[in-house]
């Protein structure tokens, strides 16, 4: 190679490592990292943007993968002395509520297929509970997902040993959002089939709900799964959405006779949840092509489900995915990201 040429080589690696090494700094100094700013007010939990927002700091997580592909999330966070707060946004074409209704075709009820037909658009966020999911804090979310065990052709959430936690924050469009709720849930190590803390087997691996006293939605489903058990008490004026009922307005149907052919019900009856799994007041409005999420929990609950914010020199790690009308083929982020506390 002659002088020149090597010169030239050399320059041209130089400049590609300077911009490698300028664009993992820039990435280092938290493009990866959310910091919630302190506040001594509080934001409403409406799913609007008030000024308050403004004054805190954006990320932007891209997601990719699953039925909807590659876009992203938009990421606010503030806390007050008590509590944490966070807004999302994310772009989707269409508002996505119905999830598996009942239709009449005449002569019988048929419960339509969800995923990619008849479901809801929904959130979830994964953290790390007291850093005790290994890879975690470095692969984020996969270092949970596994495909040996199948609870679905997706693949299943489980962690890897005994003792290690996930909090698992899932927000569902058609059944959490109308009571003003994101469901609070957990991720443990147990694979498909291994008994519950219930004593019943697995049906999704490592993913529970958390405790609760009572409340929460319900599927509308008969026992021999073959028609529905609940109505409006007045089809023609649902209290919120003609895509759920709300427990207060369901009534139990007595006399089938009355439908007629291409009468549908919806396949869930909502009921905000108390206790433990009710910890995250939040609501979801769309508008414009996009979901805006806004939601809120206490730095601690006490819950041993539950990350504890507590420690506000701590870094936290976090994963995030988009379901749009999908109940398991969703997009998610690569890697992790973080949240720190503003002082």
């Amino acid at each position: 190679m002659k002088l020149k040429e090597w010169l030239y080589t050399s320059i041209l690696l130089l400049i590609t490592f300077l911009v490698m090494v300028g664009v993992g700094y820039a990435f280092s100094l938290g493009d990866d990292q959310l910091v919630a700013k302190k506040t001594n007010l509080e934001p409403k939990i409406d799913g609007e943007i008030d000024e308050l927002w403004k004054e805190t700091s954006a990320i932007t997580v891209p997601v990719t993968g699953g039925r909807s592909g590659a876009s992203n999330v938009t990421f606010r966070a503030m806390y007050t002395d008590t509590d944490v707060y966070f807004l999302a946004q994310w772009d989707d074409s269409q508002e996505d509520l119905s999830r598996k209704p009942w239709k009449y075709d005449g002569e019988k009820w048929e419960r339509l297929p969800g995923g990619g037909a008849y479901y809801e658009d929904k959130f979830s966020i994964y953290w790390n509970i007291n850093d005790s999911v290994k890879d975690f804090n470095e692969k984020g979310c996969m270092a949970t997902c596994h495909n040996e065990e199948a609870a679905t052709k997706y693949g299943a959430h489980r962690t890897n040993a005994p003792g290690e936690l996930i909090d698992q924050w899932h927000w569902k469009a058609s059944r959490t959002n109308p009571a003003n709720q994101i469901d609070d849930q957990y991720v443990n190590s147990n694979k498909l089939g291994d008994l519950d803390a219930k004593g019943k087997p697995s049906k999704e691996a490592g993913r529970y709900g958390d405790p609760k006293t009572s409340g929460g939605y319900i599927e509308n489903i008969n026992e021999e799964t073959n028609l529905p058990i609940y109505n409006f008490a007045d089809p023609n004026k649902p209290l919120v959405n003609k895509n759920f009922i709300m427990k207060e307005e369901a009534v139990e149907i007595e006399d089938f006779s009355a439908f007629k052919e291409g009468d549908m019900i919806p396949g869930h009856v909502v009921e905000a949840f108390a206790g433990d799994r009710a910890d995250i007041p939040g609501k979801g409005i769309w508008k414009d092509g996009k979901w805006t999420l806004e939601w809120s929990r206490k730095l601690t609950t006490g819950s041993e489900y539950d990350v504890d914010f507590s420690d506000l020199n701590k870094v936290y790690s976090f994963g995030v995915a988009t379901f749009n009308n999908e109940q398991w083929d969703h997009s998610y982020n690569l890697g992790v990201y973080k949240m720190v506390f503003e002082k």
